[in-house]
């Protein structure tokens, strides 16, 4: 199984309902931008010729789609990390202080109005588009808004047993 692993690409994250699935392609002639195009379909309920599986036990990803000899999973995990950014966010409005950081294909800000405390505000953009104003965190954000693994870089406390969300003051 950990040869099958090593052979795959990592194309990126595809924002969902339920936060953002990491793409991988296991084989065949797809590019990354037609696997991140797939599994945004097929999240949509549009398989197309896609025959899709769910992964069971330990397998190393969630969702599996074939079309003819092409293989595309959603993985159970982001195998990247993320990287901090020092330079500020161009958010679509002025804030006091901020935090970025850039995961694959996504970019993620958290930015604090002058004088608030905890009261954060989440954004989110794909690489070259604009921002994305997920609303205020309220002094929380959850992993269904930006990957666990940014709030972890960002060195942001669990708040939850299981560190669904964080602290964002």
């Amino acid at each position: 199984m950990a040869t099958l692993v090593a052979a795959l690409t990592f194309c990126g994250l595809v924002r969902s309902a339920s936060g953002y699935d990491p793409v991988a392609v296991a084989h065949g002639r797809v590019p990354c931008a037609g696997a991140l195009f797939v599994i945004a379909r097929v999240d949509r309920g549009r398989f197309g010729s896609w025959q899709c599986s769910r992964g069971s036990g330990r397998s190393p990803y969630e969702l599996k789609c074939r079309e003819s000899d092409a293989e595309v999973w959603i993985l159970e995990r982001i195998p990247a990390r993320p990287r901090v950014l020092a330079t500020r966010p161009a958010l679509p409005r002025r804030f006091g202080r901020a935090v970025r950081a850039r995961l694959a294909n996504w970019e993620f800000a958290l930015a604090w109005l002058p004088g608030a405390r905890g009261n954060a505000e989440a954004f989110a953009r794909r690489r070259g588009r604009r921002w994305l104003d997920l609303g205020p965190t309220r002094g929380l954000v959850c992993i269904d808004e930006i990957p666990r693994p940014v709030l972890q870089a960002w060195h942001l406390r669990p708040r939850t047993p299981h560190g669904g969300c964080f602290a964002t003051g």
